[in-house]
């Protein structure tokens, strides 16, 4: 659906260029995976460098933020990034049994990353997604080799106006509330961090 100049291109320009989050998506699971269970990155290594982190506000100023990749001068082939992206899934298969499930001894704060990792990418498909809407030259998902279905927006519309309920005020006295984890793999009720801590 992104023609091949477009991975060039900032649709959005606060945000990077669509082929980064092409190599970013698997970098930060790599990451992830690397981390937590002790292994060896994925290779090409040198994709942490350029994939590793993303956007944010003060991106120039260091102290307002933590550091970020450096954009290279020319970025991977796409054909590169795409071999990567299929090793690092085939890494993350690989950690499941052969049917899929996961298995026994791999420990909860595996678990954890891999988890990070899925809702990570949930999270870029969806900036990728808005990106596209912002692109004048988005292409129509392809016809073959299957179908793309549209929506039945009339049916949704009907189903949406069937489920819907009254809007009601509901009070929520103040509190006080405290935000993070109780990590148990520390043992130790007092250590807390926040869940998307790395």
């Amino acid at each position: 659906m992104l023609p091949a100049e477009v991975l060039l291109e900032k649709p959005i320009r606060l945000r990077n260029a669509c082929i980064f989050y092409l190599g970013h998506i698997p970098t930060f699971l790599d990451i992830q995976l690397t981390r937590t269970t002790g292994g060896v990155a994925t290779e090409p290594r040198y994709f942490w460098e350029i994939f590793e982190r993303g956007i944010d506000p003060d991106v120039d100023n260091p102290e307002h933020c933590h550091a970020h990749s450096d954009i290279p001068e020319e970025w991977p082939p796409v054909a590169e990034i795409e071999r990567y992206q299929q090793q690092v899934r085939a890494r993350l298969r690989h950690m499941y049994g052969n049917d899929g499930a996961v298995k026994d001894e791999m420990s909860r704060k595996v678990r954890r990353g891999i988890w990070v990792g899925f809702e990570h990418e949930v999270m870029h498909l969806e900036t990728l997604l808005y990106m596209m809407l912002q692109s004048d030259r988005t292409l129509p998902p392809p016809l073959s080799p299957r179908p793309v279905p549209g929506p039945d927006f009339k049916k949704m519309a009907r189903l949406a106006r069937a489920a819907a309920v009254a809007n009601e005020w509901h009070t929520v006295p103040a509190q006080t509330i405290t935000i993070g984890i109780d990590d148990p793999e520390t043992g130790n009720d007092v250590d807390k961090e926040f869940g998307w801590y790395v």
